[in-house]
């Protein structure tokens, strides 16, 4: 199937809209401008950011390829491809960029981190385990009984163990 199914907005001088191909060669059109942007240290994290260059770098490119973009006023069917499809693609390609860690394999999807705790040896910025933040929480002259104690204990609790699949 051709359909065009997320960009119904982009019609011809005939008001058809667009095949579901060209629509898609529209986006990847999109997607290489914002890469040139990416590599050149001008793409915004955020679409609403950038420049007045960038806005009409953008789409120059867009209409000077795709004409079908020309129809309407202001440029808002190129600032709709890009409203939509520019902040997924900006984390997508963004997180490609970041160091890889090594848990992925070729195999299958990432493997899950399992939490753990860690003790820094000179962190003086939290109580010892053995004391605790609260002292004598009790009112005076009321004795502790089952439901009251004098002091208040912080308790750990075991991590769960959490099967990876």
């Amino acid at each position: 199937m051709d359909e065009n199914v997320m960009m119904l907005y982009v019609e011809d001088a005939n008001g058809i809209s667009v095949r579901g191909f060209v629509a898609s060669q529209i986006r990847k059109l999109a997607w290489s401008i914002w890469v040139g942007f990416y590599e050149r240290g001008m793409a915004p994290k955020s679409w609403g950011y950038a420049s007045k260059v960038v806005k009409d770098e953008y789409i120059r490119e867009m209409e000077k390829k795709w004409p079908v973009l020309r129809y309407c006023e202001n440029n808002w069917k190129s600032d709709a491809i890009t409203t939509t499809f520019y902040p997924p693609w900006y984390r997508g390609y963004s997180s490609k960029e970041e160091p890889k860690d090594d848990r992925r394999s070729c195999d299958g999807p990432t493997a899950k981190k399992r939490r753990t705790t860690t003790e820094e040896p000179n962190d003086t910025s939290s109580p010892p385990p053995e004391m605790t933040p609260f002292e004598d929480i009790t009112e005076p002259g009321v004795e502790p009984g089952p439901s009251h104690s004098a002091t208040s204990r912080l308790r750990e609790r075991p991590l769960s163990l959490r099967s990876p699949l």
